[in-house]
């Protein structure tokens, strides 16, 4: 015999309330005549309103500030960016819009700590040292924030003609450097890098990255020399796999 689809869909509803760790949810129809005595449009709505599924402990909470302007758009970057010159740059109105774009998303998240800041883009060195702290500060204002959250300033963190941040914030496999005036720098690598021995380092190009060296990692610290001005490099901890070919 088979089963009215709509009484399935209940079924799996129910089975996926049930399995959720902690939940507690408004009772589900249990049976084939109840679930066709209810529009199914009620049932969905009933089981996705605000409040039905409560759990025993709230998930971790990141947040990610997208600062979209980059001096040259590359041809194979397919993120929101766009370019910009740095003169003219609305900072002082995108930093506000981003303050109230917070303050708006504050209901949802009361009550829970931040345990990872990431600013991605874009270029996040395009905005001013003032612009990140005045950013910074409004994270601080309006989020608690775990220790940790954020670099201290002495590290990774985007200065006035300098980036050296993680490409990917979770997994962190690669590292994107930008110096406006080229030649040499020291950072502290992130603690996933802390064993790595040796750096690769690639120069991006319209037609994909080089390689260009290899370089010591000491003490978690990694010296860049002879950087190309206004050039964008991406290191990895190991030689990545090839790029497939167009």
């Amino acid at each position: 015999m088979t089963q009215d689809p709509k009484a399935q869909a209940v079924a799996s509803l129910r089975q996926a309330v049930t399995d959720v760790p902690g939940a507690r949810g408004a009772p589900v129809p249990s049976t084939q005549d109840d679930a066709a005595s209810a529009p199914w449009q009620d049932i969905v709505a009933r089981h996705q309103r605000p409040g039905t599924l409560q759990l025993r402990e709230l998930p971790p909470l990141s947040l990610y500030v997208h600062l979209p302007w980059c001096l040259k758009k590359c041809p194979y970057c397919d993120f929101n960016s766009h370019e910009h010159a740095r003169a003219g740059l609305p900072e002082a109105r995108y930093l506000q819009a981003l303050r109230a774009d917070l303050e708006s998303a504050l209901p949802l998240v009361w009550g829970r700590r931040v345990g990872t800041v990431f600013i991605g883009g874009g270029t996040p060195s395009l905005f001013s040292p003032e612009g990140i702290e005045r950013l910074l500060a409004d994270v601080r204002a309006l989020l608690p924030l775990e220790p940790g959250a954020e670099y201290p300033k002495d590290r990774t963190r985007p200065e006035a003609n300098l980036t050296f941040i993680p490409w990917d914030p979770v997994a962190e496999t690669r590292i994107y450097h930008w110096n406006d005036k080229g030649g040499d720098s020291t950072w502290d690598l992130p603690a996933s890098w802390a064993k790595a021995g040796t750096v690769q380092l690639y120069r991006l190009t319209d037609l994909g990255r080089v390689f260009e060296r290899e370089l010591p990692a000491v003490n978690g610290r990694l010296t860049l020399s002879g950087i190309k001005a206004k050039t964008p490099y991406v290191l990895y901890r190991q030689i990545p796999a090839p790029l497939p070919e167009i």
